[in-house]
């Protein structure tokens, strides 16, 4: 068992129920405090007292009933947060005592709070603006992996705004951009996340989801798009190109990446559009 242990890659260690003293450190813990804690209370090794801590405690073993518990923490020794989950356990065959599994979410928490300091909504469609979108993507894919799940990046481009804003004028190319953006926030998912990333392009996070499934959504954003421009209501045909990338759990991408890879995918598809009008235009002439 404390091979077992060992092999974690995450502070583990038991406690005593009653003198509250570590009878096993894991590699790890060891590794993170820079010395070995087995044998000492762990209020002498977490906090630096010379007492039990008063109140509050995550050791604080009147706080649990007997069963599975969790708790959220932040070591200030450490300077680290931590998700622990605390649970009884016959250590070596003697009495049960208490096990302590604790996973680092320190970067999790940094992430959450750049959120809360760096949310913003852009101001013409309601949706989440380029800068606190994508840290909100970064959140969701970070939880994503972690749960062996998949997630697909969908990267939007509105086709020809520019020669909307031309002939129309600007107030019109903004009255595509948010009916654009009103389709997509209707059919999407609840858990789903649209950006707007600037100008015409738009970045829309699938957690959970597959290419096939993501394509689904795709062609009812199409069909919907062509509802809206067949309603005789504008005169001009509305289109996208988009580009699909998926990322999954046991291959590291960042979220720069993922975006990146997308929008290239994006682009292709736009290419491609543009050289089969262009040949079309050939064969008829």
């Amino acid at each position: 068992m404390t091979a077992l242990f060992d092999s974690l890659q995450m502070p583990v260690y038991v406690l005593e129920k009653g003198s509250r003293i570590i009878l096993f450190a894991n590699n790890y813990l060891k590794e993170l405090l820079g010395e070995n804690p087995e044998g000492r209370c762990c209020w002498a090794v977490f906090k630096g007292r010379e007492s039990p801590c008063s109140e509050g405690c995550l050791c604080d073993i009147d706080d649990y009933s007997n069963g599975l518990r969790t708790k959220e923490y932040y070591s200030k020794e450490l300077n680290r947060w931590f998700h622990c989950t605390l649970n009884q356990i016959r250590w070596l065959g003697g009495e049960p005592e208490f096990l302590f599994i604790n996973m680092d979410i320190t970067r999790q928490k940094q992430r959450e709070e750049k959120l809360a300091v760096l949310a913003g909504i852009d101001s013409l469609t309601g949706i989440y603006n380029r800068r606190s979108g994508v840290l909100i993507l970064d959140v969701v894919l970070a939880s994503c992996m972690q749960q062996k799940g998949t997630m697909v990046f969908c990267y939007f481009d509105i086709d020809n705004l520019k020669s909307i804003n031309d002939a129309y004028g600007h107030a019109e190319g903004d009255k595509v951009i948010k009916l654009f953006a009103s389709i997509v926030q209707a059919v999407k998912r609840k858990k789903d996340v649209l950006i707007r990333m600037g100008g015409d392009e738009f970045i829309l996070g699938l957690p959970y989801c597959d290419l096939k499934d993501a394509q689904r959504i795709i062609d009812i954003i199409n069909n919907e798009i062509d509802k809206a421009s067949s309603l005789g209501e504008i005169p001009y045909k509305i289109s996208f190109s988009y580009g699909l990338e998926e990322a999954v759990f046991n291959l590291e991408s960042s979220i720069d990446e993922m975006i990146h890879r997308a929008d290239k995918k994006m682009y292709q598809h736009k290419i491609g559009k543009t050289k089969r009008i262009k040949r079309k235009k050939v064969m008829i002439e």
